[in-house]
């Protein structure tokens, strides 16, 4: 049976954790394009090793294809192109999120950083210059000394099915 020493002092710094655990959260760094996003934990199911993406047509540009997890078809998001940031090379992960009822892969550069941040690190600042394609960047996190922008699922998905499809050559 493992045994759990006592502080010297009766809860020495219990309170002082209890806040500090109350008033942070738990986010996952997405590394995309030399930057870094911030997602809430809760909203991460997995990171995945892209091995392989198939492309399906009429989906907008930001839909880049689908992969399969665990027998699930994933749809892959590239968020380069919402963001117009340049994409030295073909993104190796995907972070697979849930909202709602959704689930699908935002592709990444390499494996994302899990942070705790406290909830005085969260300025609820806005994001972006074009609000209509920048809407799911919700703010910033500071985290250990480097400004990430948050990503808002639920606005990005928004932002999602919003964009008009790709137009499909030779269909009728």
């Amino acid at each position: 049976m493992e045994t759990i020493d006592k502080p010297s002092e009766p809860c020495a710094g219990s309170l002082s954790d209890l806040a500090k655990s109350v008033h942070s959260r738990r986010v996952c760094l997405l590394p995309v394009s030399q930057e870094y996003l911030a997602v809430e934990l809760g909203s991460l199911c997995e990171v995945i090793k892209v091995k392989g993406m198939t492309t399906v047509p009429g989906m907008p540009p930001v839909l880049v294809g689908v992969t399969t997890c665990r027998g699930a078809v994933i749809p892959l998001v590239e968020l380069r192109v919402l963001l117009d940031w340049p994409g030295a090379s073909a993104p190796r992960y995907a972070a697979v999120v849930r909202q709602g009822g959704a689930r699908f892969g935002i592709l990444i550069d390499d494996i994302p950083e899990i942070q705790t941040v406290q909830c005085g690190d969260v300025p609820e600042e806005p994001c972006g210059k074009q609000p209509n394609r920048r809407s799911f960047l919700t703010g910033f996190v500071n985290v250990t000394g480097r400004k990430c922008a948050r990503l808002d699922l639920s606005a990005l998905l928004a932002t999602i099915e919003s964009l008009p499809a790709r137009p499909v050559i030779g269909g009728s």
